[in-house]
């Protein structure tokens, strides 16, 4: 089972678009063997602090280790989000 974390700064347009993006990419990889927490840094930021994120959107795979951080749009370019699965 692979767990992810999703930052994001507020429920805007662009925010909803990386979620959707993220799911899809996840979905189409892991057919449900993944947990996906999304993490809104303005309402939440001491999880933001926790995990070091100085940028949103940032995505972590958190299990299994290593630990990976990917930043970015996450707008089809699928070379940025391969790198979580290294």
């Amino acid at each position: 089972m692979y767990e992810f974390r999703l930052y994001i700064a507020g429920q805007t347009p662009n925010s909803k678009n990386i979620i959707k993006n993220v799911k899809a990419f996840l979905g189409d990889r892991f057919e449900g063997e993944y947990c996906l927490n999304i993490v809104d840094v303005l309402k939440n930021p001491e999880l933001g602090e926790y995990d070091e994120i100085i940028l949103t959107p940032t995505l972590i795979k958190v299990f299994p280790p290593p630990i990976r951080k990917v930043i970015g749009v996450f707008d089809g370019d699928e070379k940025a989000l391969e790198l979580l699965l290294c």
